[in-house]
C-alpha cells in the first residue's frame, strides 16, 4: 500500500529477493532500462552502506541503508548514478565500524511496455 504513490498505478513485476551474507556485495551498475521508474528496494534484517557513483565517474554519494529502510530510485538517481554495495564484513559510517549481518532485500520494479521500443 505504501508503495502505490511511487508506482502511480503501474503493476509491480517482478519482485526480486536477494540474500547477501558478509563479505558479499555487488558491483556498480544501472538497473536494466526494460524497467520503468521507479526501482524500489526494501532492506530487511541488516543495514549496509550503498554507494551511488555518477556516470562521469567523478562524483559519488554514500548512504546508509538501515534495516527496514526503503530506497526509491527514479529520474537522476536512477539514470545518472550507478549503485553498488562494496564487499566487506563491516561498514564504516559516521566514525563507527558497523559489523554486517545477513541482509535480505526486496527489489520492486515495473516492466515497461516493450512493444513501444525498438531498441530494447
Amino acid at each position: 500500500e505504501r508503495l502505490k504513490p511511487y508506482f502511480k498505478g503501474k503493476p509491480v513485476n517482478p519482485c526480486i529477493v536477494n540474500r547477501t551474507k558478509p563479505p558479499q556485495g555487488f558491483g556498480r551498475h544501472f538497473d536494466n532500462s526494460k524497467f520503468d521508474d521507479p526501482v524500489a528496494t526494501l532492506c530487511t534484517n541488516s543495514g549496509v552502506n550503498i554507494i551511488f557513483i555518477h556516470k562521469d565517474g567523478r562524483h559519488y554519494h554514500a548512504m546508509r541503508s538501515q534495516r527496514r529502510s526503503l530506497i526509491v530510485m527514479s529520474g537522476e538517481s536512477r539514470y545518472e548514478y550507478q549503485h553498488a554495495i562494496p564487499e566487506g564484513v563491516d561498514d564504516a559510517w559516521k566514525g563507527k565500524l558497523i559489523p554486517r549481518n545477513m541482509r535480505i532485500s526486496w527489489t520492486l520494479r515495473s516492466m515497461r511496455d516493450l512493444s513501444k521500443y525498438d531498441d530494447l
